[in-house]
């Protein structure tokens, strides 16, 4: 029997990893919409005009649910001067039970089916009040509400931000409790929400991003990546020389505990050698100043030809497609090079965490300038055939991103089309 499921979208990194669970939720019959209640721009964004090709999918902006007294206040949010309160805190206070009633109505008038929300912490002060409004609406009207995945767990340690010096943190997952259930990728973000929920409302189910199926439909989809050379000042006895490594360094945002002197140091260490073309990707979700903004002013000066700096218009697996070898400090996009095969160098001596592929494959681990200088020229030199040891590539794809086997899109569809059979059911938990 055919379901209709609201996807409520917010940042690149939900759309990322749900888009995929969409994609198979609509390719098994049944109906989609998504809203996206953050920024407009998202609408345009490949992935979810990709999913126009499904005739039961549409894709709407949140302000196509607000009334005009509701719209002038947002433009009046917007237009508004500096606050006390965050401005996106502010515009979330306007999509009250009005306007989630009017999307809920638009979608489910004549049908049944789940609603899903990314990952919601006490952390996302704008998402949380939305998240919950739509709880309580979907308990009044009853239907299954559940959180999917936005990311993974890149970090093999807990205390992750740059001012935890506890484990106080842990809280910020007592969040989900709103959600009938919580979906997860493997055991190392489900033990982040064990405490607060009962076992049964937690499912590991897999990675939606990271799965080859997945992978597969985005191989003819996601956009090419070009590296454009920028003019620099020559280097003393320099060359020139055939391009002959493409590397993409991950970043992650600044409330992570990076040591960004040496992130510069690092890049001049790799730009030294004229047959690396370097691109340095920013985070999708940055927070903060830009710490590397002393060395844009520099490059303006002194540019760097084979440097290029990423972000938020080039597309992470665009980069990852371009790229011979990826540098990484804990990012989650490390896991597509993994299983794709291609050399990930876990640069542990840049940030005081312990990436989760440095910790299960221990191959990876790049403790110092050494390390990195050593395997960048082994792999100019002898390829990246022999990079990884079988055994713990094979152990990282069973344990973060195939779990419990590679069926993980259908796994999916199933546990979202059990969730409306229960909810039909009188005996369904009480909220």
């Amino acid at each position: 029997m055919s379901q209709t499921a609201l996807f409520f979208l917010r940042h690149y990194n939900d759309i990322d990893h749900m888009v995929p669970v969409m994609h198979a939720w609509l390719s098994a019959g049944h109906r989609a919409t998504a809203v996206v209640y953050s920024l407009p721009e998202y609408l345009n964004d490949f992935r979810l005009q990709m999913l126009r090709k499904f005739e039961n999918y549409s894709l709407h902006y949140i302000d196509e649910f607000l009334s005009k007294p509701q719209l002038d206040e947002k433009k009046a949010i917007v237009a508004s001067t500096k606050s006390d309160t965050p401005k996106d805190v502010r515009i979330s206070n306007v999509y009250d039970y009005q306007v989630l009633n009017r999307a809920f109505d638009h979608v489910f008038a004549n049908e049944t089916g789940p609603v899903c929300f990314d990952w919601i912490m006490s952390t996302s002060a704008a998402a949380l009040p939305v998240a919950q409004r739509a709880a309580e609406i979907a308990r009044r009207r009853g239907l299954p509400i559940v959180s999917l995945p936005h990311g993974d767990s890149p970090h093999g340690n807990e205390m992750i931000a740059a001012d935890d010096l506890n484990y106080a943190w842990r809280e910020i997952y007592k969040a989900a409790t709103i959600f009938d259930s919580v979906v997860v990728p493997n055991e190392l973000c489900a033990k982040r929400y064990r405490p607060f929920m009962e076992p049964e409302r937690i499912r590991v189910l897999g990675s939606p991003r990271y799965n080859s199926a997945w992978l597969w439909e985005l191989e003819s989809l996601t956009p090419s990546f070009d590296f454009v050379a920028r003019a620099s000042c020559p280097r003393e006895g320099e060359t020139p020389s055939p391009q002959n490594l493409n590397l993409v360094f991950f970043l992650r945002s600044p409330q992570y505990p990076i040591f960004w002197d040496e992130v510069v140091r690092t890049i001049r260490m790799l730009t030294a050698d004229p047959k690396i073309r370097l691109v340095v990707k920013h985070h999708t979700r940055p927070s903060g100043s830009d710490p590397l903004r002393p060395f844009y002013e520099e490059l303006q000066k002194k540019p760097i030809a084979n440097l290029q700096f990423a972000f938020d218009d080039v597309h992470s697996g665009s980069l990852l497609r371009w790229c011979d070898a990826v540098l990484d400090v804990a990012t989650s996009v490390s896991f597509e090079a993994v299983k794709v095969g291609k050399p990930v160098l876990s640069m542990e001596y840049l940030h005081a965490g312990y990436s989760t592929v440095a910790k299960i494959i221990p191959s990876t681990e790049m403790r110092c300038r050494d390390d990195v200088l050593e395997t960048v020229r082994s792999l100019m030199a002898k390829g990246s055939e022999d990079f990884y040891q079988p055994f713990d590539r094979q152990r990282f794809i069973g344990e973060m991103i195939d779990c419990p086997d590679d069926d993980v899109l259908p796994r999916y569809v199933r546990f979202l089309e059990q969730l409306v059979n229960q909810s039909a059911q009188p005996a369904r938990r009480s909220a």
